[in-house]
């Protein structure tokens, strides 16, 4: 490797002559890109970029009253109280068979969805989608909705050998509640086709309705709320505290501090991941401009995505002046994210100290493929 002259300059790289040859058969064949000689064509002069020594510019409980809109959690959007009021033919909802809920019609989708989230709430089980169907417009007009223990475990699951970890309690018994609506056109709502009451297994209490997945969601005022403390310096823990003041309660918020914790995790992985590139470079441009014989190339592919990558600050070119007279070329790494191998140029100083000399992200190959620098 070249960095050039004492004043920053670098090398075309048409001049690097140190090869290095790698083979990856996990990745992709149409991302090759060759920073040598070998492979010029493939890699144009509006693609490649460079940072030099020049800084670039550039919800309520389950009791009698649960159908009381009174007793709705404030954070509960995903609940309407007063449907269970209008269904049912006056029967209380715990009496409810498949007669007095087929039939009724909905004016929307959504309130279809509500409905059997709050029977559901009440009645302490959880609720998941199961089928839906589409018209020839693209519009859905069917879905189905069964009891989260309805099906079986896929036996996948169940006959791994050597498990490492205990395996999950059995939560599917093949529990038979359902609830199904279809599209009529004659009266433009959503009419009950299917009510199956009926369940296998045991009914989450008053104090256990909360812990439901279904019941368990972090709603779009609460994420607003989070993102703004968490924008002014608040820690997770006081503003978890803070939800459940404004709730009066853990069991009016409608989920608990996990999914508090998974929420701004979730947050702050996608904000990473909507300007990861751009940070990274904004990043090399900061370093470039207090470092002045900071180095770095990358490529850009015709799509607009961030290629191969190479960078070195002033002190490992200058620990490879001395040290650099054996490397190792370590490509174990590999980022979560996209997968894209990270590599290590590792020397050794004098006192046995191990160096990182150069860093590289690169796109691997199926085919045999050298690397010039």
């Amino acid at each position: 490797m070249d960095y050039g002259d004492d004043t920053g300059g670098v090398r075309d790289s048409d001049d690097m002559e140190d090869n290095v040859d790698t083979t990856d058969s996990d990745s992709e064949d149409d991302n090759n890109t060759n920073f040598g000689d070998d492979d010029k064509e493939n890699i144009s002069d509006e693609h490649l970029h460079s940072f030099e020594t020049q800084p670039h510019s550039s919800d309520a409980p389950l009791h009698k009253d649960a159908a009381n809109p009174a007793m709705a959690p404030p954070y509960s959007s995903m609940y309407d109280w007063t449907l269970l009021d209008k269904v049912g033919n006056g029967k209380p909802y715990s009496k409810w068979e498949s007669d007095d809920v087929v039939g009724y019609e909905f004016e929307t989708l959504v309130e279809a969805a509500k409905f059997y989230s709050t029977y559901g709430c009440a009645m302490g089980f959880s609720v998941r989608k199961n089928t839906h169907t589409y018209s020839k417009y693209g519009v859905k007009n069917m879905q189905r909705w069964v009891c989260s223990r309805e099906g079986e475990r896929q036996p996948v699951h169940n006959d791994k050998e050597n498990r490492k970890r205990e395996p999950r309690p059995v939560t599917r018994l093949h529990c038979p509640a359902a609830f199904k609506v279809s599209f009529f056109e004659a009266t433009n709502r959503f009419k009950v086709k299917q009510f199956i009451p009926t369940h296998f297994h045991h009914l989450a209490g008053a104090h256990e309705v909360q812990f439901l997945s279904s019941r368990r969601k972090v709603d779009d005022a609460s994420k607003a709320q989070i993102r703004s403390l968490r924008a002014a310096g608040i820690r997770t823990n006081q503003i978890m505290d803070y939800l459940v003041n404004c709730a009066r309660s853990f069991q009016n918020l409608g989920f608990t501090k996990t999914d508090v914790y998974n929420f701004v995790s979730a947050d702050r992985r996608s904000e990473i991941l909507d300007s990861d590139s751009e940070a990274a470079l904004a990043y090399l441009q900061a370093r470039a401009t207090t470092d002045p014989r900071f180095y770095c190339r990358y490529t850009v592919s015709d799509g607009g995505e961030l290629g191969n990558m190479l960078w070195a600050d002033s002190s490992s070119q200058l620990d490879y002046s001395l040290f650099g007279d054996v490397l190792v070329f370590d490509s174990t790494y590999k980022t979560n994210a996209y997968n894209l191998p990270f590599l290590l140029f590792i020397g050794v100083n004098n006192h046995n100290q191990a160096l990182f000399l150069h860093v590289l992200y690169l796109r691997m190959k199926r085919r045999r493929t050298t690397y010039g620098f």
